[in-house]
C-alpha cells in the first residue's frame, strides 16, 4: 500500500489579491507623486530643518511611515561611516546631488638639527634648537573635499 504524501505548508504565506491591488496603488501613488515632484519647481526652504522636521516632510512627501523614513536615515549614515572608513573606498556619492572624498595626509618630520643650532620657529623667530632628534612637525591628519554636482549647482544658481 502506497502512502500519500502530505502537502507541505509553503514557507512565506502569499498574499490576497486585495492586498495586492493595495500595494500596487501604493506604490503607483509615490511614482506619481515622484514625477510631479520632479517637474514642480523647487521652492526655497525659509528655515533650516532639525532631524525630526527632516524626517516629517519626508513623512509627508513619500507616504511612508515615522519609523521607515528614521531606518532609512540611519541605513544611508551607516553606508556613508562604512564608504569613509579606514581601509574602504574613501569616496561617499549621492548620485547627481555631490561627491565626498577622503585624502589622508601623512605626518610630516622636522628635518634633522643640530643641538644649539638657530631654526626658525612659529612667527618667523630664530630660536637655538634644543633637541638632536628630529620631531614630528605635523601630525597625520584628515581631509574631507564635498563637491556639489550637477542639480546641486543648478538648485543653487536657481
Amino acid at each position: 500500500m502506497l502512502k500519500k504524501k502530505a502537502k507541505s505548508k509553503p514557507l512565506v504565506k502569499t498574499a490576497s489579491k486585495a492586498t495586492a491591488r493595495v500595494a500596487v496603488k501604493k506604490v503607483k501613488t509615490v511614482v506619481k507623486r515622484a514625477k510631479k515632484a520632479a517637474t514642480e519647481a523647487v521652492k526655497p526652504l525659509k528655515t533650516l530643518l532639525n532631524k525630526s522636521q527632516l524626517i516629517q516632510h519626508y513623512v509627508d512627501e513619500l507616504d511612508w511611515e515615522r519609523r521607515d523614513v528614521v531606518a532609512f536615515l540611519n541605513a544611508q549614515e551607516r553606508l556613508l561611516m562604512r564608504s569613509l572608513a579606514p581601509k574602504s573606498v574613501e569616496t561617499f556619492l549621492l548620485p547627481g546631488l555631490l561627491k565626498i572624498t577622503l585624502k589622508r595626509t601623512p605626518a610630516k618630520k622636522m628635518p634633522a638639527i643640530k643641538k644649539g643650532q638657530l631654526v626658525k620657529g612659529f612667527g618667523g623667530v630664530e630660536v637655538k634648537a634644543v633637541a638632536s632628534k628630529p620631531a614630528w612637525v605635523k601630525p597625520a591628519g584628515v581631509r574631507f573635499r564635498v563637491r556639489a554636482m550637477a542639480k546641486l549647482k543648478g538648485a543653487a544658481l536657481g
